[in-house]
């Protein structure tokens, strides 16, 4: 199933503030598709746009189609029961999303539409790169790092066998050996499933190791799209190209002649912050 997100824009009218704006891709089956931008860009409300979870004030307009149908349109009993069978989303705070008092068992459980048979608990686990046995299912959530937890959540989401997989920043807090295992287990997700993954991401690096496709956000803005190995060779964009070249493997240099003309623009830096790279810089 392929989702159109054309010229797709979300306004705050309290503030008067687009969070995004008149933005354009597609979501086909059997793709990593990475929308990666620094903290602010709007890649997260994107993803809130497309699963129908826009927080209370936001206005949505344009499109995000599914065959022929805009969700942006659809009740939310529609959207609901959409992301029970179609779309699921993996929350970038896996704590939160986890009920504390549950075992593990029991939030399969709840996750699952029907009575499921624990074979099939075992094999979401062990595809989402957990310990498929009953012991692991009697735990907590407490009981797990923040890396297990994120894969839990996979595997609680890969129960529904969704046609579309949202993950919003799953490396984020995870040292370096955990997101080493959390690209492993997405390479393997992607292998194995005929699910498109939605990878919203801050990390330069883990969007070029896992993802097929990729968009750079940049204050609500698409400044570069294109097959993820393709743009990465041949960088055309200058905010792009600057990111490229201060990653660690190109020696942190910024090239500032390809950047003159953002140091210039007044809203580049915002009077509270200075965050150009930060964010890409792991």
């Amino acid at each position: 199933m392929k989702y159109s997100i054309q010229n797709l824009s979300v306004f705050f009218p309290a503030n008067s503030f687009y969070a995004v704006k008149d933005i354009s891709f597609e979501l086909k089956g059997k793709t990593v598709f990475a929308l990666v931008g620094e903290t602010g860009s709007g890649k997260t409300m994107i993803s809130r746009a497309v699963s129908g979870l826009l927080p209370e004030g936001a206005k949505a307009s344009g499109k995000v189609l599914r065959a022929s149908e805009n969700l942006l349109c659809c009740s939310e009993e529609e959207m609901r029961l959409l992301r029970q069978k179609s779309i699921a989303m993996v929350f970038q705070n896996a704590s939160a999303a986890l009920n504390p008092l549950l075992s593990l068992k029991r939030q399969l459980d709840l996750a699952a539409e029907k009575k499921t048979v624990g074979d099939c608990f075992f094999d979401v686990l062990q595809r989402a790169g957990l310990e498929a046995s009953p012991d692991f299912l009697k735990k907590y959530p407490f009981e797990l790092s923040g890396g297990m937890k994120q894969r839990f959540l996979m595997a609680m989401a890969l129960l529904k066998q969704p046609e579309l997989l949202i993950l919003d920043e799953p490396t984020r807090g995870l040292d370096d050996a955990r997101r080493m295992e959390m690209i492993r287990e997405i390479q393997k997700l992607h292998r194995e499933s005929d699910a498109c993954i939605f990878l919203i991401t801050h990390d330069l690096f883990f969007a070029r190791l896992v993802s097929t496709e990729m968009a750079v956000l940049y204050k609500g803005n698409i400044v570069e799209r294109g097959a993820t190995e393709k743009i990465f060779a041949h960088p055309l964009h200058p905010y792009f190209r600057a990111l490229v070249q201060a990653l660690p493997e190109n020696g942190f240099q910024i090239p500032k002649e390809d950047f003159s003309e953002y140091l210039q623009r007044q809203d580049f830096y915002e009077a509270e912050e200075n965050h150009f790279v930060r964010c890409f810089l792991c």
